[in-house]
This record gives C-alpha cells, structure tokens and sequence, in this order.
C-alpha cells in the first residue's frame, strides 16, 4: 500500500484525545475528577474509523494484507506493553492493581478477544486494552467489507454495526463484551471520511461553530460531574464526531494552524495510550496517594514523557522491523495525507 495523505487535524485530535485520557486516568480522586476526559477514547474511535477509510479508497486492498498491516501496526507494542505490566507486577507485587495473569486471560488479552476476566469484568490484562478489542472488531468488519465494492462497502459497514448494537441489546452479555453503541462510532468515522473525499466538509465558520458546541457540550458534562455509560456514545461520540468534523473542515478551508509539538503527541499518541497506566500506578506507589496536588500534574507529565521515548525508541524501530512505518510523501495543501 502506498503513503496516504497525512493530515494535520488527524494528528491534532490524536493528540487532544490521549491527553484527555491521560488526564482522566491521573484525576482518579473522589473530591476531584475529570470523567470527560475518557471521552477521548470515543474521538480515538472516530478518527480509527476516518483513518481507515482514507488509507483504503480508491485502492484494491486485499483483505489479509489489510488484516495484516493493521496487526504490524497494532500488536507488536501492545504485547510489549503487556509482557512490561505482567513483569512489574512480578517484580514489584501491588504496583499495579487490577492485573491478573491467569494463562487463559493473558491469551485472551493478548489475541484482543472479548472475554471476562478473572473478576468478571471485560477488561485485558492491561487494562486499556479494552478499546483494541473494538478496534479489532472494526477491521475485521471492515476486511470483510472489502469484498464489494467501494459503493457498497460505506453502507456494509454501517448496517454491519447497527445489527451489531442490536444482537448485543437483543443479548445482555454480548453487549457487555463489546456489542454495544461504541462501535457505532468507528461508523462516524467512516462516514466523516468519505466526506472528506467527497469534499462535503463543513465550511470555515460551520467548522468553528462544530469545535466551539463539542468542546463546550464536553465542559458542560465535566461541570455537572455527568456520566452515562449506557447513552455514551451519544453524550461523548456525539461532541467527538463534532469536535472531529470542525478540526477537519478547519484543515479543508486552508485555516489550520501548524502546531508541529501538538502534531508531535498525535504521532505519539499510541504509545502515550499504552504506557501512560503503567507509568502512573508506579508514581504513586512511589510517592504515595497523600500527595495528590503533587501527584496529578506529575502523572500528566510522566505518562505523556515517557510515551514520548517509548515512541521513539521502541514503537518506531518495531513499525519499521514489521514494515509498518508510515511512509511521508510530500505535503501539500490541497492533498494532505493521514497518518495510518
């Protein structure tokens, strides 16, 4: 597969949603919290929807060589992250609560199957794991699209996920293991690029209006402390998708500016997902929970730092081992290109 438009606003929203997953993992104190910021994982599920849709139009993708270049992409650091928590808890017992290594959990985890683990609970060895079990599910439903034709591919998906939601209300347990309306989200996505390749974006001020309601519909929920597991693909995905389309049509208008530090996290964003939960239980093992003006702002800067140098010395030496590095063809402004 050749290099694909790489574009600015897919970066940007990377980086704004593992930050606000890092800060929601560090705000974890009963007199203070930032619920919200675990919206980033529903924009993270959006912009994996655009991301895919984009690197595959108008191309003759085989589906294995799909499944392939996204498992080059996806698994190797995530095992790596695995094996690093498994070996910490060994080392340092308690350092990380809520990791359990019974042999057919650690399979399950580390295949990214849906299952319960030893406390009943859908969660992965590492627990952020939890949304690459959606992200698995996404390509697979989306290899399997890629034998029809384009045309038709938009609308299997998305009738694809909508029976998905109803087999999992239809059958509780299934909706618990991922049946449920997050995966209509990846569908947003795919629909939010295809208007991006049809040119059907949001104009200039449109796209400022879409940032300004997702942001403040965001704020708004932070303030009154609201959460609704249930409803929230609508409550969170909704201003996700808005905040999503606003920064792309941004881009499409010519008025994105060059952030090359915020551009910097999104490139790195995976690596700051996976080894930011590693990073803050070991902080606070070290210096305690007592401490928590001290610890909060330390965990942020910790987790996103060594996110960093996981980026650069590991992540990036196994893209390129597993043939996984995102080649850079020129940028330009009329045809920018998204990070795969």
């Amino acid at each position: 597969m050749t290099a694909t438009p790489r574009l600015h606003s897919v970066q940007y929203l990377r980086a704004i949603a593992v930050l606000g997953v890092v800060t929601f993992h560090a705000f974890q104190w009963e007199w203070m919290d930032f619920e919200v910021g675990a919206a980033g994982v529903d924009l993270f599920f959006i912009i994996s929807g655009f991301i895919i849709w984009t690197v595959t139009a108008g191309r003759d993708v085989n589906a294995l060589d799909f499944l392939r270049r996204r498992a080059a992409r996806v698994v190797p650091l995530y095992w790596v992250a695995t094996f690093v928590a498994m070996a910490v808890v060994t080392i340092i017992p308690g350092a990380i609560a809520h990791i359990e290594m019974e042999p057919a959990h650690v399979v399950l985890s580390l295949l990214m199957l849906p299952h319960l683990d030893p406390r009943g609970v859908p969660f992965p060895v590492l627990d952020v794991g939890w949304t690459l079990v959606y992200e698995v599910f996404f390509y697979a439903v989306f290899a399997f699209a890629l034998v029809v034709e384009e045309a038709e591919r938009l609308w299997l998906i998305t009738v694809a996920m909508i029976g998905t939601v109803m087999l999992g209300v239809s059958i509780p347990p299934l909706y618990l293991l991922g049946a449920n309306l997050l995966v209509l989200e990846f569908a947003a996505g795919v629909w939010l690029a295809r208007a991006w390749q049809t040119k059907r974006l949001p104009n200039l001020w449109f796209s400022l209006l879409l940032l300004a309601v997702g942001f403040g519909a965001i704020g708004v929920q932070h303030l009154m402390h609201f959460k609704s597991d249930l409803w929230r693909a609508f409550f969170w995905g909704v201003p996700a998708l808005a905040i999503a389309a606003g920064a792309l049509g941004l881009e499409a208008a010519g008025r994105l500016p060059r952030w090359r530090w915020l551009e910097a996290l999104g490139d790195a964003s995976y690596s700051i997902y996976l080894t930011h939960t590693l990073v803050a239980p070991l902080v606070a093992w070290r210096i305690g929970f007592q401490k928590p003006l001290l610890l909060i702002p330390l965990v942020i800067l910790l987790g996103v730092g060594s996110g960093l140098l996981v980026r650069r010395w590991i992540e990036v030496p196994l893209l390129r081992l597993f043939g996984a590095m995102p080649k850079k063809p020129p940028l330009t402004p009329a045809k920018a290109v998204v990070a795969s």
